[in-house]
């Protein structure tokens, strides 16, 4: 889906030769003001200070708007604090300004269709066609604590959207004997809460979300969020000790760009944070009445402009222009004002600075202006500020629903309160936590092949909820017999379906229902066993998870099938979350009742799976790259981490994770029932951990990754054994070593790796960022972080024993046979120095292949051998 903008019309004017008409009066001004105080001297003199104020430009200003913005830069820097009291519903500031939020969810359209696109910027247009004030939009990025979110990251960075709204105090009138009848505070509270309900009923269509904020949220997020104590400089400012800021200013648009521009802007993966601002509001009549009057000056200036290039440029602008009043004419869409604001934040100005410079390559290869304000840093920091309104008035005229398919919206950041950790988030890296029992259908549907991680996953989720959730209850179908040490670990009590009276039967918290001999044809038993957990769930309001393991076997039996049915839709209005787990979406899409249950599951969790059927594609409507990608998820037999899609709440693919305390009780019955199982990235190799080098670590995914120190007899055993400890947090998180084993003189010595790279890499610059350490899954191995190279390239630094080639061919097995992978290699003190370049500002290819690289090694060694 293609998006026409407009060019900047309002910026159109008029020139005689190569002057407006603004310059030409800086020209006679002074040449008149001359003459009359020095006669032809003076005229001569004024005309070289005339000539200067046209011609000469300092950032973009011609002298005397430079001399305006210092006035107002002096005098406004004094104004920008502001006090606030929090009324309930809304806030009201010292001023007298009225303000209320309308927070709105974050919705992934990565994988979404052209006509999900549509739906929601026509919900986003509708808003800008409806308002009759201006409204501002701010997408603001923090960091959350996920301790208790049953994480292996103990922090992520998620992005907040309100829309504000603002309602001030009438201004009297200027005549004098025209009175002017203002409004209360009361009565402006009344009608900021009103605008307030008519944006959050707007909003709430398509997949978005929105909620009123009011009361304690509401003062706590206004304390987040509001301006204090800042000190600024031309272009900076700096809120309390460690918050540096700079903002760019969008000045114009391709003239045909895809919707998201800017979602894609938050998503980038920079050092600092990233914040977007944009201000709405709806085009005056004099603005109409100047469009019309700019595009008879377009006209003339088209005929009697000499220079093609600029001819060319009007002709564009004109057309535009015509296209606006015609637009507007014809009922369907509305003329607003739009501008957007790109803040930058970080905790240092090395951070601010590196972030900025990747936000302007991303904004020169989407060909998208912009400029950053010089000498107006006060109004910047209005533009900033939650409860201001905006200072730096860069608006730009155009139709509503350009301005919506602009859609900041599509984060790549869920994070929902009181959730649980679903996975890692492949484009980011950073946790998805979602919260079934918050949507509107809390059931899911996990579907993939043999031995592609499905129960392994099902049954991290089940014991992340049961240590999050208070008060669960959970119910397990296990035909398989595949959830005995769950349940023995959560002191839940299990049922043989063969040999019970289920109507006889008084249950715990936890229940799983299983059967003597999985290999007969238990349908049944089973349909009897989910009609048998439909009645109990449904004289019980706690939060309900309801497992169904082999959910086909049920879909294809009439009397399973109808069982299946009334419990999905009934449990949706009885707290019960049902979760249903199949080898092939097909098992479903198949029949028009498999089909009917889908419509009531809100997320679709996809594995692995061997083929994909035209009625799966069609149903979940997944484009001809996304069934491809569903052949090629990992399953943790090449790679130590498997890797599943997820659409619903949120669309993107996650790899799989958990700690070793939980894949310790989640393999403790895969081992006996020789069940392959997903590898995670955040732990070493699990299974039987030995310090002999001879002998191999066997992973979960059932490749062997030998000691990487297996070849190297003259390290001491001491020194082996230290670097593998497992240090970090108390769930057991692995955490890179500070050290590196040298094989040079000493052989026993541990070098410094920051001291090392030096020697390999001397003038080298680290970028300074707090993220550059991430967890690889072996401990011999070293991820240093970011580092700029003497061409102004990133590369990801990472320290290791594998060789070269070992690399080539991890990227052309992750990524195919001549994808533009770069990476360069150097060696120091028997190690290898990789550099991974990233490229275009994504760092995501780079942590894929170093994470990928062990198991892909060892895979090349026994391919050579």
């Amino acid at each position: 889906m293609k998006v026409q903008y407009p060019a900047p019309i309002t910026e159109f004017k008029v020139k005689f030769w190569r002057y407006t008409v603004g310059d030409l009066v800086r020209i006679i001004l002074p040449v008149f003001i001359g003459l009359i105080l020095a006669g032809l001297p003076g005229a001569v003199v004024g005309s070289v200070v005339g000539i200067g104020f046209a011609e000469l430009q300092i950032h973009g200003k011609t002298l005397d708007k430079v001399l305006v913005d210092l006035l107002r830069f002096h005098t406004e820097k004094q104004q920008l604090e502001c006090e606030y009291e929090v009324r309930d519903q809304v806030a009201v500031t010292d001023n007298g300004v009225v303000i209320g939020l309308v927070e709105i969810d974050s919705v992934d359209l990565d994988m979404a269709s052209e006509r999900d696109w549509q739906v929601n910027r026509d919900t986003l247009a509708n808003l800008h066609r409806e308002i009759e004030d201006p409204v501002e939009i701010h997408s603001r990025k923090r960091r959350v604590d996920l301790s208790d979110c049953r994480c292996v990251k103990n922090q992520a960075v998620t992005t907040d959207h309100y829309v504000v709204i603002r309602d001030s105090p009438d201004s009297p009138s200027i005549l004098p004997w025209k009175e002017s009848e203002s409004r209360s505070v009361e009565a402006r509270i009344e009608d900021t809460v009103e605008r307030c309900r008519m944006i959050r009923n707007s909003l709430n269509a398509g997949d978005l979300s929105a909620n009123h904020i009011t009361r304690t949220p509401l003062e706590q997020t206004l304390n987040r969020l509001e301006i204090s104590e800042p000190s600024l400089t031309n272009t900076r400012y700096t809120i309390g000790e460690d918050s540096h800021r700079r903002i760019l200013c969008i000045s114009g648009y391709p003239e045909k760009r895809g919707p998201g521009v800017l979602s894609d802007i938050l998503n980038m993966d920079a050092p600092g944070f990233i914040d977007v601002v944009q201000n709405v509001e709806p085009a005056s009549d004099k603005q109409r009445k100047k469009l019309g009057r700019l595009v008879g000056r377009m006209r003339a200036e088209t005929v009697a402009t000499p220079n093609p290039l600029r001819s060319s440029e009007i002709d564009r602008k004109l057309a535009d222009a015509q296209d606006l009043i015609d637009i507007e004419g014809s009922g369907d869409e509305r003329l607003v004002n739009a501008a957007a604001y790109i803040v930058i934040r970080g905790e240092s100005w090395e951070e601010v600075d590196e972030t900025t410079e990747e936000v302007k390559r991303l904004l020169r290869r989407f060909n998208i202006k912009h400029e950053e304000p010089w000498l107006e840093t006060p109004r910047s920091i209005r533009t900033d500020s939650i409860t201001r309104p905006d200072g730096l008035d860069r608006g730009m005229i155009m139709p509503s629903r350009s301005v919506a398919a602009s859609f900041a919206f599509s984060t790549h950041d869920k994070i929902e309160e009181g959730g649980i950790s679903f996975g890692i988030d492949t484009r980011n890296s950073m946790p998805v936590v979602l919260n079934r029992f918050t949507w509107e259908a809390g059931h899911i549907a996990r579907m993939g092949k043999t031995g592609s991680g499905k129960t392994y996953f099902a049954i991290l989720s089940l014991l992340r909820s049961w240590q999050t959730y208070s008060d669960l209850q959970v119910y397990i179908i296990d035909p398989k017999q595949e959830y005995g040490s769950l349940t023995e670990a959560i002191d839940g009590e299990t049922v043989v379906l063969d040999s019970a009276t289920l109507s006889d039967l008084e249950t715990g918290s936890v229940t799983r229902y299983t059967v003597a001999d999985r290999s007969q044809d238990n349908t049944d038993l089973l349909s009897e066993a989910v009609r048998h957990i439909y009645r109990k769930a449904s004289e019980d309001r706690r939060k309900t998870i309801v497992l169904i393991d082999e959910a086909h076997r049920l879909l294809f039996d009439p009397n399973g099938r109808k069982a299946l049915d009334g419990l999905v839709r009934e449990g949706r209005d009885r707290n019960v979350s049902v979760e249903m787990i199949t080898q092939n979406a097909s098992d479903f899409t198949r029949s028009q009742a498999g089909q009917n249950i889908l419509r009531n599951v809100d997320c679709y969790l996809f594995m692995k799976h061997q083929d994909v059927e035209t009625g799966v594609s069609d149903f979940f409507n997944l484009s001809p790259k996304q069934a491809v990608e569903l052949r090629r998820l990992r399953t943790g037999t090449d790679l130590p981490f498997s890797e599943a899609i997820i659409r619903g709440p949120v669309s993107t693919k996650l790899r799989i994770e958990s700690t070793q305390s939980e894949h310790d009780l989640i393999t403790r019955e895969f081992e006996e029932n020789l069940i392959s199982m997903p590898e995670n990235t955040a732990t070493e190799a699990r299974g039987k951990q030995t310090n002999d080098p001879d002998n191999p670590v066997k992973s979960d995914g059932g490749t062997e990754i030998k000691n990487p120190d297996a070849d190297t007899g003259n390290l001491n055993t001491q020194s082996q054994a230290r670097n593998r400890e497992v240090r970090g947090s108390e769930d057991g998180l692995l955490e890179l070593p500070d050290t590196c084993i040298t094989e040079a003189e000493d052989p026993d010595r541990e070098a410094s790796a920051e001291e090392l790279l030096p020697e390999v890499l001397p003038g080298w610059k680290k970028l300074g960022t707090t993220t550059d350490r991430w967890a690889v899954p072996v401990a011999e191995d070293w991820v240093l972080g970011t580092y700029l190279g003497p061409k102004n390239d990133r590369y990801l630094i990472h320290i290791s024993r594998w060789q070269p080639d070992h690399v080539q061919y991890a990227v052309d097995e992750l990524f195919g046979v001549g994808e533009p992978v770069r990476f360069d290699a150097w060696t120091a003190r028997g190690r290898f120095i990789f550099g991974v370049v990233i490229l275009d500002g994504s760092i995501d290819r780079a942590r894929t292949l170093l994470t990928a690289c062990p198991a892909l090694s060892e895979r090349y060694i026994q391919l050579q051998e």
